[in-house]
């Protein structure tokens, strides 16, 4: 079945990757926002990244808020407050803060976060129903870090996404990713949108590549690779990334890198490795991505590496970008 993807992408500040990059070393200081986005403002948003995957009458979000709050104007943005009822379940919450430097502070999970009825305040069996943390931090500037998930057992609603959550308040970076599974289609609006990003995944040149990457092992008296959802997720964002936002790397514009991704998805490793390709015309096909890794020794050494038990693949047609066609595959085995 075809999935099609809408990726609306807002990049308010570029950010530079040089080399010896951690992924450990602190991201949040504060001393890293540009001057200009610091001027009247109350807080700053590092990051806003919204995730939808909406498959018929169901659909689950994935949320990453980072807020560096500047003055005491923006206490009421380091707050959370989430709603839901019968139709909405809040999953894994988990919050960070950080100090000016961008060193951790605290770490709360579910059991810090208070649940209140939004209606009456007190009794636990309402429909309509808040999940509320307050850090009560106030040494400025200090950044917050929500993440968490939801699940909708209805799509009559879903939910309103802006780039920036007051006045007064800057951003670094915002966006929205909606996944549209087997065929579902959706109404939508928008405004004051500059650009409209629309990737089409490529199954049938998915399982071509899986078949072609799987007789090339054969050949060479190799195990073949059993598909994995969650490697294939992995790998497939991380292509709808590339030709959604004009980039052909391993590390993606916040950073990320295939140990990032992977566990995001869930996938607990004990050894994984990451192949790309794009490419335009007759370019754009499983078996030119295939020869261009086996004539690279390193991309060579990952397809035939007789480690791996399990794959996910990527391909996406991406209209506007440097190149049509992007692909990813993601080599993995489990940790036991």
């Amino acid at each position: 079945m075809n999935k099609g993807k809408l990726l609306l992408n807002f990049i308010f500040q570029i950010t530079i990757l040089v080399s010896g990059f951690s992924k450990d070393e602190p991201t949040y200081k504060a001393s890293l926002i540009s001057p200009e986005l610091l001027k009247n403002a109350k807080a700053v948003v590092r990051k806003n990244s919204v995730s939808i995957e909406v498959d018929g009458d169901k659909a689950s979000e994935n949320h990453t808020f980072v807020i560096t709050i500047l003055n005491k104007n923006g206490n009421d943005l380091s707050k959370f407050q989430e709603l839901y009822d019968v139709f909405i379940r809040i999953n894994s919450i988990n919050i960070r803060v950080f100090d000016s430097e961008g060193k951790k502070v605290k770490t709360y999970f579910g059991s810090d976060i208070k649940d209140y009825s939004a209606i009456n305040g007190f009794s636990l069996y309402e429909d309509n129903r808040v999940k509320y943390f307050d850090p009560e931090y106030k040494n400025y500037p200090y950044t917050i870090e929500f993440t968490f998930s939801k699940k909708l057992k209805s799509t009559i609603f879903l939910p309103i996404w802006q780039a920036y959550p007051d006045y007064n308040c800057s951003v670094e970076k915002s966006s929205l990713i909606v996944s549209l599974k087997n065929n579902t289609k959706i109404r939508y609006l928008e405004r004051n949108v500059p650009q409209l990003c629309q990737v089409e995944e490529n199954k049938t040149f998915e399982t071509t590549l899986l078949q072609q990457i799987n007789t090339e092992r054969r050949s060479q008296g190799l195990p073949l690779l059993s598909p994995d959802s969650k490697l294939f997720e992995a790998a497939e964002k991380h292509s709808f990334d590339m030709g959604c936002n004009h980039f052909f790397s391993h590390v993606n514009p916040e950073g990320q890198l295939i140990y990032d991704r992977i566990k995001a998805q869930g996938y607990i490793y004990s050894t994984v490795a990451e192949v790309i390709f794009a490419g335009s015309g007759n370019m754009n096909a499983p078996q030119e991505a295939l020869k261009a890794w086996l004539n690279n020794a390193g991309y060579k050494a990952h397809l035939l590496d007789p480690a791996f038990t399990q794959v996910g693949i990527g391909a996406v047609h991406s209209q506007g970008s440097p190149y049509e066609g992007y692909f990813t595959v993601v080599f993995a085995s489990p940790a036991h």
